[in-house]
């Protein structure tokens, strides 16, 4: 529970705004890329995948 506490907050501190990823899309855009979205996953919505795959299609996904 602690290493996911601490990851978290390292999440939170890394960054400034909720969508920065997107936002800055273009300064990764070039780095070949896998999306992954994990069945189980409870923390990031499958949305946020999404999203991110529609901004960034060179990503394999």
């Amino acid at each position: 529970m602690l290493l996911l506490k601490t990851i978290i907050l390292l999440i939170l501190l890394w960054f400034k705004t909720e969508n920065q990823l997107i936002e800055n899309i273009d300064k990764i855009r070039s780095i070949p890329s896998v999306i992954v979205q994990g069945r189980y996953d409870v923390v990031c919505p499958m949305k946020t995948a999404w999203e991110l795959s529609e901004a960034w299609p060179e990503a394999d996904h």
